[in-house]
């Protein structure tokens, strides 16, 4: 079983309260399984509902968040968090803490962020398993990316660089059998 995750998603505030909802949950349910939780250590968006999740069953959530944007007040003063020096330790710290790194919904960052996780387990510098949490279908068109990419012989067939999960059970399915 494993211990802690990692999980990356959207902080923009203007996003589908479904995501949310479902950020919500997931926190919940890790929670619920007794695993700590790694996230960038925002209040608003996917991330502020993934930590309301968790802190609202008393699980353990820890923020790890550059000092730049401790500075421009985005840190949750509900969190305890971990302050890193810039944005590439911040992802090098997060991968460092979990057993699995989780992508929920989000933007240019939250890409950013799962597609370096990908490439550290490719290149095995991340040992972990890394899931796409595709809810609502939101990953869809990078899925059929990597898959693209698959068939143009660019990635590894057969190779376990992610997994994808589009609902709540998947991934509980997943990290219980982890």
């Amino acid at each position: 079983m494993i211990k802690s995750v990692c999980v990356y998603g959207g902080s923009n505030s203007n996003s589908s309260a479904k995501y949310s909802d479902e950020a919500f949950r997931l926190g919940v349910k890790l929670a619920q399984l007794g695993i700590t939780v790694y996230y960038g250590g925002g209040a608003v968006g996917v991330m502020g509902s993934l930590a309301d999740g968790v802190m609202s069953v008393g699980g353990t959530i820890k923020g790890v968040i550059p000092q730049f944007m401790v500075d421009r007040g985005w840190a949750y003063d509900k969190v305890d968090h971990i302050v890193v020096e810039d944005m590439h330790i911040r992802k090098k710290t997060m991968l460092d803490l979990a057993d699995v790194a989780i992508a929920l919904p989000g933007s240019n960052g939250t890409f950013e962020e799962v597609l370096e996780a990908i490439t550290w387990r490719q290149l095995g510098l991340f040992d972990g398993k890394v899931v796409i949490y595709n809810s609502y279908g939101y990953y869809d068109n990078l899925i059929n990316m990597f898959k693209k990419a698959t068939e143009e012989g660019f990635m590894n067939v057969g190779v376990d660089f992610f997994t994808v999960a589009n609902n709540l059970d998947e991934l509980e399915g997943f990290i219980q059998h982890l």
